[in-house]
Protein backbone atom coordinates (compact mmCIF):
# COMPACT_ATOMS: atom_id res chain seq x y z
CA UNK A 1 0.00 0.00 0.00
CA UNK A 2 1.27 3.73 -1.07
CA UNK A 3 2.04 6.55 0.97
CA UNK A 4 -1.09 8.65 1.64
CA UNK A 5 -0.70 11.54 -0.72
CA UNK A 6 -0.52 14.61 1.25
CA UNK A 7 -0.26 17.62 -1.54
CA UNK A 8 -0.45 17.00 -5.23
CA UNK A 9 0.40 19.40 -7.82
CA UNK A 10 -1.64 19.42 -11.49
CA UNK A 11 -0.13 20.82 -14.43
CA UNK A 12 0.61 24.59 -12.68
CA UNK A 13 1.57 27.32 -14.60
CA UNK A 14 3.10 30.61 -13.22
CA UNK A 15 4.28 33.59 -15.24
CA UNK A 16 5.94 36.92 -14.52
CA UNK A 17 5.16 40.02 -16.88
CA UNK A 18 8.20 42.19 -16.63
CA UNK A 19 9.06 45.45 -18.73
CA UNK A 20 11.23 43.10 -21.03
CA UNK A 21 8.17 40.46 -21.42
CA UNK A 22 6.90 37.58 -20.27
CA UNK A 23 9.30 34.74 -17.74
CA UNK A 24 6.96 31.40 -18.20
CA UNK A 25 8.36 30.55 -14.88
CA UNK A 26 6.67 26.99 -14.01
CA UNK A 27 5.14 25.22 -17.19
CA UNK A 28 3.29 22.50 -16.80
CA UNK A 29 4.58 21.10 -13.00
CA UNK A 30 3.25 17.44 -11.35
CA UNK A 31 4.06 16.58 -8.79
CA UNK A 32 2.83 14.27 -5.49
CA UNK A 33 4.01 14.43 -1.80
CA UNK A 34 2.68 11.12 0.82
CA UNK A 35 2.76 11.15 4.37
CA UNK A 36 6.07 11.49 5.50
CA UNK A 37 7.79 11.68 2.38
CA UNK A 38 10.61 14.16 1.97
CA UNK A 39 10.82 15.39 -1.52
CA UNK A 40 13.73 17.72 -3.23
CA UNK A 41 13.39 19.80 -6.24
CA UNK A 42 17.30 19.85 -8.05
CA UNK A 43 17.67 22.29 -10.88
CA UNK A 44 19.96 25.15 -11.84
CA UNK A 45 19.16 28.62 -10.44
CA UNK A 46 16.07 30.05 -12.19
CA UNK A 47 14.78 26.59 -13.14
CA UNK A 48 11.16 27.63 -10.79
CA UNK A 49 12.33 25.44 -7.78
CA UNK A 50 11.31 28.41 -5.22
CA UNK A 51 8.25 29.46 -7.30
CA UNK A 52 7.42 25.77 -7.02
CA UNK A 53 7.39 25.96 -3.30
CA UNK A 54 5.88 29.58 -3.20
CA UNK A 55 2.75 28.56 -5.31
CA UNK A 56 2.17 25.59 -2.67
CA UNK A 57 1.04 28.23 -0.19
CA UNK A 58 0.32 31.14 -2.57
CA UNK A 59 3.04 33.64 -1.73
CA UNK A 60 3.98 34.55 -5.43
CA UNK A 61 4.48 38.07 -6.14
CA UNK A 62 1.48 39.79 -7.76
CA UNK A 63 2.47 41.74 -9.50
CA UNK A 64 4.50 40.32 -11.18
CA UNK A 65 3.80 36.93 -10.74
CA UNK A 66 0.40 35.40 -11.56
CA UNK A 67 -0.55 31.33 -11.29
CA UNK A 68 -2.43 31.04 -14.80
CA UNK A 69 -3.64 27.20 -14.36
CA UNK A 70 -3.31 24.17 -12.58
CA UNK A 71 -4.56 22.71 -9.11
CA UNK A 72 -2.45 22.17 -5.70
CA UNK A 73 -4.77 20.12 -3.68
CA UNK A 74 -3.98 19.79 -0.25
CA UNK A 75 -5.26 17.29 2.26
CA UNK A 76 -7.64 15.43 0.34
CA UNK A 77 -9.39 12.60 1.87
CA UNK A 78 -9.47 9.28 -0.25
CA UNK A 79 -13.18 8.85 -1.04
CA UNK A 80 -12.69 12.21 -2.73
CA UNK A 81 -9.82 11.22 -4.23
CA UNK A 82 -11.64 8.25 -5.58
CA UNK A 83 -14.32 10.36 -6.81
CA UNK A 84 -11.71 12.51 -9.05
CA UNK A 85 -9.83 9.80 -10.51
CA UNK A 86 -13.21 8.73 -11.72
CA UNK A 87 -13.89 11.95 -13.43
CA UNK A 88 -10.55 12.61 -14.61
CA UNK A 89 -11.06 8.63 -16.78
CA UNK A 90 -14.41 9.67 -17.85
CA UNK A 91 -13.16 12.90 -18.77
CA UNK A 92 -10.52 11.08 -20.45
CA UNK A 93 -12.37 8.79 -22.82
CA UNK A 94 -14.79 11.25 -23.72
CA UNK A 95 -12.28 13.50 -24.95
CA UNK A 96 -12.10 17.65 -25.10
CA UNK A 97 -15.00 17.71 -28.04
CA UNK A 98 -17.18 15.85 -26.29
CA UNK A 99 -20.62 18.32 -24.70
CA UNK A 100 -20.40 16.14 -21.73
CA UNK A 101 -17.30 17.10 -20.64
CA UNK A 102 -18.10 20.76 -19.81
CA UNK A 103 -20.41 19.31 -17.19
CA UNK A 104 -18.40 17.10 -15.91
CA UNK A 105 -15.37 19.72 -15.33
CA UNK A 106 -17.87 21.80 -13.38
CA UNK A 107 -18.69 18.79 -11.05
CA UNK A 108 -15.16 17.90 -10.96
CA UNK A 109 -14.27 21.29 -9.86
CA UNK A 110 -17.14 21.52 -7.11
CA UNK A 111 -15.65 18.28 -5.46
CA UNK A 112 -12.10 19.78 -5.43
CA UNK A 113 -13.17 23.12 -4.24
CA UNK A 114 -12.48 22.67 -0.36
CA UNK A 115 -9.18 21.24 -1.25
CA UNK A 116 -7.80 23.19 -4.26
CA UNK A 117 -5.48 26.12 -2.62
CA UNK A 118 -5.36 28.11 -5.69
CA UNK A 119 -9.19 28.38 -5.46
CA UNK A 120 -9.45 28.84 -1.60
CA UNK A 121 -10.18 32.24 -0.24
CA UNK A 122 -7.84 34.25 1.93
CA UNK A 123 -9.36 33.64 5.02
CA UNK A 124 -9.21 30.14 4.91
CA UNK A 125 -5.68 30.02 3.33
CA UNK A 126 -4.55 32.22 6.62
CA UNK A 127 -5.48 28.92 8.77
CA UNK A 128 -3.53 26.86 6.56
CA UNK A 129 -0.33 29.12 6.44
CA UNK A 130 1.97 28.44 9.27
CA UNK A 131 0.06 25.95 10.92
CA UNK A 132 -0.69 23.38 8.19
CA UNK A 133 1.78 23.93 5.75
CA UNK A 134 5.20 26.23 7.01
CA UNK A 135 8.14 27.32 4.91
CA UNK A 136 11.45 28.30 5.72
CA UNK A 137 12.60 31.24 3.06
CA UNK A 138 16.21 30.75 1.65
CA UNK A 139 17.00 34.72 2.13
CA UNK A 140 17.29 35.55 5.81
CA UNK A 141 15.83 39.18 4.34
CA UNK A 142 12.94 37.46 3.84
CA UNK A 143 12.54 35.38 7.10
CA UNK A 144 12.30 37.79 10.27
CA UNK A 145 11.07 41.78 9.91
CA UNK A 146 13.62 43.95 11.21
CA UNK A 147 10.69 46.00 12.61
CA UNK A 148 9.76 43.01 15.41
CA UNK A 149 11.44 40.83 17.77
CA UNK A 150 12.30 37.85 17.03
CA UNK A 151 10.21 36.36 20.03
CA UNK A 152 7.31 38.54 18.78
CA UNK A 153 7.66 37.30 15.39
CA UNK A 154 7.84 33.20 16.10
CA UNK A 155 4.67 33.77 18.76
CA UNK A 156 2.87 35.63 16.09
CA UNK A 157 1.90 32.12 14.51
CA UNK A 158 1.46 30.60 17.56
CA UNK A 159 -1.01 32.80 18.76
CA UNK A 160 -2.44 32.76 15.51
CA UNK A 161 -3.24 29.06 15.20
CA UNK A 162 -3.72 27.98 18.96
CA UNK A 163 -6.13 30.45 20.68
CA UNK A 164 -7.70 27.46 21.87
CA UNK A 165 -4.85 25.58 23.31
CA UNK A 166 -3.30 29.11 25.10
CA UNK A 167 -6.87 30.03 26.82
CA UNK A 168 -6.68 26.35 28.37
CA UNK A 169 -3.05 27.27 29.44
CA UNK A 170 -3.79 30.12 30.93
CA UNK A 171 -7.38 28.82 32.50
CA UNK A 172 -4.92 26.15 34.24
CA UNK A 173 -2.53 28.45 35.66
CA UNK A 174 -5.36 30.66 36.98
CA UNK A 175 -6.26 26.97 39.75
CA UNK A 176 -2.56 26.72 39.90
CA UNK A 177 -2.41 30.14 41.43
CA UNK A 178 -5.23 30.00 43.79
CA UNK A 179 -3.99 29.76 47.51
CA UNK A 180 -5.63 27.57 49.74
CA UNK A 181 -7.83 30.58 51.39
CA UNK A 182 -8.40 31.59 47.96
CA UNK A 183 -5.26 34.01 47.63
CA UNK A 184 -3.38 34.74 44.42
CA UNK A 185 0.58 33.85 44.96
CA UNK A 186 2.88 36.02 43.99
CA UNK A 187 3.11 35.85 39.98
CA UNK A 188 4.86 37.15 37.05
CA UNK A 189 2.69 39.93 35.18
CA UNK A 190 2.98 41.07 31.68
CA UNK A 191 4.19 44.86 31.02
CA UNK A 192 2.34 47.42 28.52
CA UNK A 193 5.15 46.40 26.06
CA UNK A 194 4.34 43.55 25.85
CA UNK A 195 7.13 41.78 26.70
CA UNK A 196 8.49 42.32 30.07
CA UNK A 197 7.74 40.81 32.87
CA UNK A 198 6.63 41.90 36.82
CA UNK A 199 6.21 41.28 39.86
CA UNK A 200 2.32 41.51 41.19
CA UNK A 201 3.41 42.07 44.74
CA UNK A 202 5.99 44.89 44.18
CA UNK A 203 6.01 45.62 40.81
CA UNK A 204 10.05 44.89 40.18
CA UNK A 205 11.12 43.95 37.07
CA UNK A 206 12.15 39.79 36.55
CA UNK A 207 13.63 37.47 34.27
CA UNK A 208 11.02 35.14 32.45
CA UNK A 209 12.81 31.85 33.95
CA UNK A 210 12.71 33.47 37.81
CA UNK A 211 11.79 31.82 41.16
CA UNK A 212 12.09 34.26 43.05
CA UNK A 213 11.70 38.17 43.15
CA UNK A 214 14.74 40.19 43.80
CA UNK A 215 13.48 42.66 45.44
CA UNK A 216 10.40 41.70 47.34
CA UNK A 217 12.43 37.77 47.37
CA UNK A 218 8.65 36.55 47.34
CA UNK A 219 8.54 33.12 45.31
CA UNK A 220 7.00 32.45 42.19
CA UNK A 221 3.98 30.01 41.95
CA UNK A 222 5.52 27.71 39.05
CA UNK A 223 5.77 29.77 36.28
CA UNK A 224 2.38 31.73 36.99
CA UNK A 225 1.52 35.19 35.35
CA UNK A 226 -1.21 37.44 36.13
CA UNK A 227 -3.02 39.76 33.75
CA UNK A 228 -3.94 43.45 34.29
CA UNK A 229 -7.17 44.47 35.36
CA UNK A 230 -8.06 41.58 38.02
CA UNK A 231 -7.32 38.22 35.69
CA UNK A 232 -9.35 36.03 38.60
CA UNK A 233 -12.24 37.17 37.84
CA UNK A 234 -15.04 35.28 36.51
CA UNK A 235 -15.65 37.44 33.33
CA UNK A 236 -11.51 36.17 32.14
CA UNK A 237 -12.73 32.94 33.08
CA UNK A 238 -15.86 32.93 30.86
CA UNK A 239 -14.09 34.71 27.68
CA UNK A 240 -10.65 32.05 28.07
CA UNK A 241 -13.60 29.20 28.24
CA UNK A 242 -14.81 30.57 25.35
CA UNK A 243 -12.24 30.89 23.04
CA UNK A 244 -11.94 27.06 24.07
CA UNK A 245 -15.16 26.37 22.64
CA UNK A 246 -14.39 28.13 19.43
CA UNK A 247 -11.45 30.27 18.87
CA UNK A 248 -12.87 32.44 16.26
CA UNK A 249 -16.05 33.07 18.71
CA UNK A 250 -17.70 37.09 16.81
CA UNK A 251 -16.95 38.27 20.42
CA UNK A 252 -13.87 37.81 21.03
CA UNK A 253 -12.94 39.10 17.65
CA UNK A 254 -14.95 42.35 18.15
CA UNK A 255 -13.25 43.01 21.94
CA UNK A 256 -9.83 42.30 20.73
CA UNK A 257 -10.14 44.83 18.47
CA UNK A 258 -10.95 47.57 21.27
CA UNK A 259 -7.61 48.32 23.64
CA UNK A 260 -9.62 48.41 27.09
CA UNK A 261 -11.13 45.09 26.10
CA UNK A 262 -8.24 43.50 24.80
CA UNK A 263 -6.69 43.01 28.35
CA UNK A 264 -7.47 39.53 28.48
CA UNK A 265 -5.24 38.67 25.93
CA UNK A 266 -2.12 39.55 27.48
CA UNK A 267 -1.44 36.13 29.53
CA UNK A 268 -1.91 34.70 26.19
CA UNK A 269 0.58 36.99 24.56
CA UNK A 270 3.40 36.15 27.39
CA UNK A 271 2.10 32.21 27.23
CA UNK A 272 2.90 32.24 23.55
CA UNK A 273 6.35 33.93 24.24
CA UNK A 274 7.60 31.51 26.64
CA UNK A 275 6.39 28.68 24.25
CA UNK A 276 8.70 30.57 21.66
CA UNK A 277 11.33 30.98 23.93
CA UNK A 278 11.03 26.92 24.73
CA UNK A 279 10.98 26.40 20.99
CA UNK A 280 14.64 28.27 20.57
CA UNK A 281 15.60 26.15 23.70
CA UNK A 282 14.62 23.52 21.75
CA UNK A 283 16.56 23.65 18.98
CA UNK A 284 19.89 24.70 21.55
CA UNK A 285 19.94 28.33 20.51
CA UNK A 286 22.44 29.65 23.19
CA UNK A 287 20.36 32.65 25.68
CA UNK A 288 16.73 31.88 24.09
CA UNK A 289 15.11 34.91 26.05
CA UNK A 290 17.95 37.44 24.71
CA UNK A 291 17.54 36.00 21.51
CA UNK A 292 13.58 36.46 22.14
CA UNK A 293 13.74 40.20 23.13
CA UNK A 294 16.16 40.70 20.32
CA UNK A 295 15.79 42.41 16.81
CA UNK A 296 17.06 40.82 14.01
Amino acid sequence: MGLETIIEIEDLYVNFYTKSGVVYALDGVNLKIGRGEALGLVGESGCGKSVTASSILRLVPSPPGKIENGKILFNMPPEVRKKKEELDERIRRLGKDDPEVARLKEELKAELSGYDIISKPDEELRKVRGKAISMIFQEPMSSLNPVFSAGYQISEAILLHERSDLASAVLDRIERQKGPQGHDHHVKKLGNDGTDLYCSGCNAKVEHDARTCPQCKGSFEGNGLSGAGGLMHNTYRRLYRRMQANPDDRLLRIMSKIPLLRRYEKPMVQEANERAINMLRLVRVPDPVNVANSYP
